[in-house]
Order: C-alpha cells, then structure tokens, then sequence
C-alpha cells in the first residue's frame, strides 16, 4: 500500500478544519448570551436617543427658578455626562450650587431613561458580539483556505522549479528549521488567542491573530523571495539555435 504525502492544498484545509472545530467549540462555551451585558458597566443613554426621547429630560429638566435647562447640560461622551466630565478634568473649575443642582437633575433624567434605554442597548450589544463571534469563527478558515490557494498557485508557477534545484540537503535544513520555529510560534500565540477569547479582549485577540500567522504564512513568503533573488543569480544556459 502506497501512502501519499498531503498536497499543501489539503494541507491547509486541515488547518482550516482545525481551526472551525477549536474556535466552533470555544463560541459555543462563550456564546454571548443576556448575561453577556453583565460584563460591560454601561453609561448614560446617547444623545441622538435622547433627542428621539425626551420625556425625562422634558420632565426634570429645570432650574431652581423654573427655567428650561439647555439640552447641552445633558450631552454625553463617551457614556458620561459632558459637563460632570469637565468639572473632573479641570480641577481648577469649583463646583458651585448650579453645578450642584444640575448634577441631581441628570441622576433623575438618568435614572428615568435606563428603564427605557437600557433593554435596547444590551439587545444591539448582544447581537454585535454574535455577529463578531460568528465571524471569528468562519472568515479565519475561508481566509486560510484563499491564501493556501494563492501560496499554491504561486509556488507551482515561480518557486517549485527553483526549489528542486536545490541541493536535497539544504531543502531538508529549510524544512526543519521551518518545523522548528513554526511549532512553538503556532503553539505560542494560539494559546494567547484562546486566552484573549475567553477574556473578551477584542483588541488582544486580534493582536494574537495576526502574530499567528506571521511565521506560517510569512515564512512561505519570504523563501519565495529568496529563491526568487537566488534564481536571478544562476547562469543561463545558452538557447541552442539549432
């Protein structure tokens, strides 16, 4: 019985299989679900919803002497309100009684919209991080499956020729080194990615992502590049006119 080597082709859907079963079975143990919200300490409704909302701010927006309070008196940024973000900025600014006053009046106008802000938002964040999960788990495959092809198309048309003209020796040296480093840095940063899942640190994961594969897919790229470079310094052999 005669076994084959995999082709690189299959070589990467393996990877890619891999990659749906190990990230499949880590989104469906950190599906984000209702008490996904619970992780996020959510602020102050934005300001386009309150402008399509206003009852509260309608209700208890007024001062000592009956006046309507501006609309920026409640202006958000960032999930804070504007003006207490100011104060806690610049400490040299005092708080006076005004100051005072409108800090009750947007506890009340706060306290009043998160009844009806609130479910929405945990709803919108909820079906954006399913929509994240989903995509993490099926572009990275389809993105290693059309680099695999690139890479394959690639190496058939300019690389394999000068690649077994290469001495045996040295292309079983490229390959163990390749091995050697690519093990431990797939191992590595792998584990750094689950790691980040599980925390839900977007910015980490994404980190984690790209360094993965630095080394399986930039390694092939830069031995391209240097048999590319090597094959320019070969003598030709003369075209025969005969």
């Amino acid at each position: 019985m005669i076994i084959r080597r995999p082709s690189l082709f299959q070589f990467w859907m393996l990877i890619g299989v891999l990659w749906l079963v190990v990230a499949g079975g880590v989104a469906v143990l950190n599906w984000p679900g209702e008490n996904y919200t619970e992780r996020f300490a959510f602020g102050e409704a934005p300001d386009d919803w309150r402008d399509q909302h206003p009852e509260c701010r309608d209700r208890y927006g007024f001062w000592p002497d009956g006046q309507r309070m501006d609309r920026s008196e409640f202006q958000v940024l960032v999930g804070l309100w504007l003006r207490e973000f100011d104060i806690s900025i610049d400490r040299r600014m005092e708080k006076t009684p005004r100051d005072e006053w409108a800090n009750d009046i947007r506890r009340k106008v706060s306290a009043c919209e998160r009844p009806l802000w609130l479910p929405s938002a945990k709803q919108a964040l909820v079906s954006e991080a399913r929509v994240e999960t989903v995509g993490f788990v099926i572009l990275p495959p389809l993105l290693l499956l059309a680099i695999g092809a690139a890479l394959i198309a690639i190496w058939r048309r300019f690389v394999k020729p000068h690649w077994l003209k290469l001495p045996q020796h040295i292309r079983t040296g490229f390959l163990r080194l390749y091995g050697v480093v690519a093990v431990p840095w797939i191992a590595w940063f792998g584990y750094r990615l689950v790691d980040a899942l599980q925390r839900h640190n977007d910015r980490l994961a994404s980190s984690a992502f790209w360094w993965l594969l630095i080394v399986p897919i930039g390694a092939p790229i830069v031995l391209t590049a240097v048999l590319w470079v090597m094959a320019g310094f070969r003598k030709r052999k003369p075209v025969s006119t005969k």
